[in-house]
């Protein structure tokens, strides 16, 4: 990452009297879509090398660092504290610091804001734990309609899919079926289980990261 791309976070780390010398934060830089939402495809606009497109998305595409972890602090090692211990140092960093949840209602905070998941991090672990934190995907699947299928390599490479109410949907590889010629006469109009993370941003009626469950027959 080039200082030059992004001269608000600059200007904000400059200005954090409460970040001291020999301070190393773990954290992502994004554009903030709203609360709950940070976009990709607008975070690799803001990487022009055009001095121009660079103040124009400056004012457009205003980036923001979210903090997630710290690993030292004025000198001071903290990978071996637990997590509740670095995140109350974090916090007195003034970086944007995300919300603790209980597991009890991390699935629901998911499904109300529409998030395709979230990282959780146990409160004792310690910075290098193998099992410190865990990837919670928002995993959704359900039945679409084969339209058709596109070849490759093989004769059917991947499904071209929509939803029962007849939007499109985009394409799931095709796997665990046999590529033969008998197939590839009865797939279309069939009906495929797809698994798929659940929300995405940017990708219209495509599913994101979709894998094929099962193939059936229309009842």
């Amino acid at each position: 990452m080039k200082n030059s791309h992004y001269p608000e976070l600059v200007d904000f780390f400059s200005k954090l009297s409460s970040l001291p010398n020999n301070t190393i934060l773990d954290g992502e830089v994004c554009v903030v879509q709203d609360e709950f939402h940070a976009n990709f495809n607008h975070l690799l606009n803001r990487q022009t090398t055009s001095s121009l497109k660079q103040k124009l998305l400056l004012q457009q595409l205003p980036v923001t660092y979210m903090g997630f972890d710290i690993l030292k602090y004025d000198g001071d090692d903290l990978t071996r504290e637990s997590y509740d211990y670095r995140r109350s140092i974090l916090e007195k960093t003034g970086a944007k610091v995300m919300p603790q949840f209980t597991p009890k209602d991390i699935h629901q905070y998911i499904d109300k804001h529409q998030m395709e998941g979230v990282v959780v991090k146990l409160r004792t672990a310690k910075y290098y734990d193998d099992k410190a934190q865990i990837k919670l995907k928002a995993w959704e699947e359900h039945d679409f309609k084969v339209t058709g299928f596109t070849s490759g390599n093989r004769l059917i490479s991947a499904l071209t899919i929509e939803t029962l109410d007849g939007n499109d949907a985009g394409k799931v590889n095709y796997v665990g079926y046999p590529d033969t010629e008998e197939w590839a006469k009865k797939v279309t109009g069939m009906i495929a289980v797809v698994r798929y993370l659940k929300y995405t941003n940017n990708t219209g009626n495509k599913l994101k990261f979709p894998v094929l469950k099962e193939l059936r027959e229309v009842n």
